[in-house]
């Protein structure tokens, strides 16, 4: 590019000079919205008033072979996952922030916002608070939130309320169906606070976004509630929404995990495959009492292993209560009267 006259612009910068065309000034220049026809504002694209100038089909092949090398060629900094909801969680009782903190097991990285309290003293001290999974608790908020943007009379409501001028009101309610399928855009602009209780979360909403950057308004606020069910599992939590919508519900990994391994372990033992489970055990790096307890989850009702598989079990049915507390009836109908799902009808 610099022998044929394109060379960009130089940033220069206290460390260090950046020539128009470094890697990164080629990945901007090829991932420009503005080729295929649309205007990049402020996290969120529109359709623009130019025509496009590439073909779509062809952006879709470059955008996927970009998103491909950088994966190859960033470093572990490039790919650490932000915590959108930084500052912004608290104690619903204490008013004690949460803080996002992080840790490694087997190469993987697992985010989470833990009380102040907590990281201040350990459990063992008589330190009490909150331990909960980032992406979970991330994933239910924004869903509170997607939700929350399609209710009209309530985002006017709040607007007039604020003193919003009606002219302005079409167009909020036009950027709130685009800004809702997009979780990052609407965790980090919308979400103004959110409360943890024992029984529930409360998001506060900030709804300025959606106005023209030329108004000037005082905070447009919108409160939702939703009552919320903890499971505790360890030190950990499990957070979620009755009645929700199947797609929005967090499913339990662990306990999907220790279902699919049980019917492996299962049908290497009906198949001769391996002779015992203790051969298992030794294969595994488990204990053999590990797997007798894990076995049984191999023999629940299809219909119950359709629930965990899209988290619709009932909140008390964790790894750890299934495993280590119950005794799992070999008959389904039994299973599900004990676990707590409908009892299917005899004809079926």
């Amino acid at each position: 590019m610099g022998q044929q006259g394109l060379l960009g612009t130089i940033r220069k910068s206290s460390t260090r000079k950046c020539s128009g065309d470094s890697r990164g000034a080629i990945y901007r220049l090829l991932s420009n919205h503005y080729y295929i026809g649309q205007v990049h504002f402020k996290g969120v694209c529109y359709e623009g008033q130019h025509e496009a100038i590439i073909d779509r089909a062809l952006w879709d092949k470059v955008q996927k072979t970009l998103s491909n090398n950088k994966g190859e060629s960033t470093g572990e900094y490039r790919r650490v996952e932000a915590s959108l909801l930084n500052k912004k969680l608290f104690d619903g009782i204490t008013g004690e922030p949460l803080m996002p903190v992080h840790a490694k097991k087997n190469g993987r990285r697992y985010r989470y916002y833990v009380s102040q309290s907590l990281l201040r003293n350990n459990v063992s001290s008589g330190a009490t608070g909150w331990r909960l999974p980032g992406i979970s608790l991330e994933k239910i908020v924004y869903n509170i939130i997607r939700s929350a943007l399609t209710q009209k009379a309530q985002i006017s409501a709040s607007a007039i309320a604020a003193g919003v001028s009606a002219c302005y009101i079409p167009e909020m309610l036009a950027k709130a169906q685009l800004i809702r399928l997009q979780p990052d855009v609407a965790l980090d602009g919308f979400s103004r606070r959110v409360a943890i209780g024992k029984d529930g979360i409360e998001v506060e909403l900030n709804l300025n976004p959606l106005l023209p950057e030329s108004v000037g308004q005082s905070v447009i606020g919108m409160v939702i509630s939703e009552r919320m069910v903890m499971q505790r599992r360890g030190s950990e939590t499990r957070l979620v929404i009755p009645g929700a919508d199947v797609s929005t519900q967090p499913v339990d990994s662990t306990l999907l995990t220790s279902v699919a391994r049980a019917h492996v372990w299962a049908a290497e033992i009906l198949s001769g495959k391996t002779a015992a489970m203790t051969d298992i055990a030794i294969r595994e790096k488990v204990s053999d009492s590990y797997v007798k307890k894990v076995m049984p989850l191999a023999f629940l009702a299809p219909d119950i292993v359709t629930a965990i598989i899209e988290g619709r079990q009932p909140p008390h049915l964790t790894n750890q209560m299934m495993i280590r507390h119950m005794q799992i009836p070999l008959d389904w109908q039994e299973q599900r009267r004990v676990f707590g799902f409908p009892v299917l009808s005899e004809n079926r």
